[in-house]
């Protein structure tokens, strides 16, 4: 196995990225679940995308250099998060038309960009939103640990707090907890691990990835560690279960994680609701 991944970095590359990404989804994307954020997922995942796009534009008029435009996207999710928090902190209605009006603006901006951008750089925004986890370089690598590992020790060191706004936000605000700054921080933190899956499988196939694993390893698990933990290994299994077929069959792995993660979670329901009903 050591000589196939020696021989092949691509592969290497790929397995790496999906673990950094499963790390990634694990702690945060349970965290977007029990919130019922999930939603949020999409709309970051997009703004990935136009802010994907909006990079390679500035790169290629000259404005930022030789700038990874992954930048460009973090930043702009960032703030389409935050801004999304801001405008619904009084009423969920609000956030959903932050959402929506996100939605429209980031999309707006990539498909603008794209007829402006050179056609030998739009693959590179395509990969935003398609993804694929093999074409993945060292740099992307560097970059998502980066990520990763801020998410990680981030949401370890403050696991507590978030537990209780997610459960229980009128009682963590009568404890004296500040919860708008802990749910800002949430928020933050929610953009930069979907902008790490987006930049390893894509946005469409992103949500899956996020919401999925905590979904399924909700069913199963009843603390917020354990959902955590089932959450990282289901990621990781259909993770490398779905880039093996790949590589069998010839196909996109991402579609296949995608698709792998959603049929196992419809038939973990089923099996559960089954179970429940006897």
């Amino acid at each position: 196995m050591l000589d196939i991944l020696v021989k092949n970095p691509f592969l290497l590359r790929a397995i790496l990225g999906l673990f950094l990404a499963s790390f990634a989804s694990a702690t945060m994307g349970t965290f977007t679940m029990l919130r019922g954020i999930s939603f949020l997922t999409a709309e970051v995942a997009h703004a990935a995308l136009g802010g994907a796009a909006l990079g390679i534009f500035l790169q290629s008029i000259g404005l930022i250099g030789d700038l990874d435009p992954f930048y460009i996207a973090l930043i702009f999710s960032i703030t389409t998060a935050l801004f999304t928090g801001y405008a619904g902190e009084k009423e969920s209605i609000r956030m959903e038309t932050a959402i929506g009006v996100s939605f429209a603006i980031s999309m707006s901006i990539a498909v603008t960009l794209m007829g402006m951008i050179p056609s030998e750089k739009l693959p590179k925004i395509w990969g935003y939103l398609i993804g694929d986890i093999l074409l993945l370089t060292y740099n992307d690598l560097q970059i998502l640990f980066l990520v990763t590992l801020i998410v990680v020790i981030t949401t370890t060191i403050f696991c507590r707090e978030f537990a209780y706004i997610s459960f229980d936000i009128e009682g963590a605000e009568s404890m004296g907890l500040n919860v708008k700054l802990y749910q800002y921080l949430m928020l933050f933190l929610a953009a930069l691990a979907i902008v790490t899956a987006t930049k390893t499988i894509g946005s469409i196939l992103v949500y899956a990835f996020m919401i999925a694993p905590s979904a399924i390893a909700a069913e199963i698990a009843s603390s917020v560690p354990g959902i955590m933990i089932i959450s990282l290994l289901i990621s990781i299994i259909c993770g490398l279960i779905g880039l093996k077929l790949s590589l069998i069959l010839n196909i996109a792995p991402s579609g296949l994680i995608g698709l792998i993660l959603s049929i196992t979670y419809l038939v973990v329901t089923m099996i559960i609701k089954t179970i429940k009903k006897h």
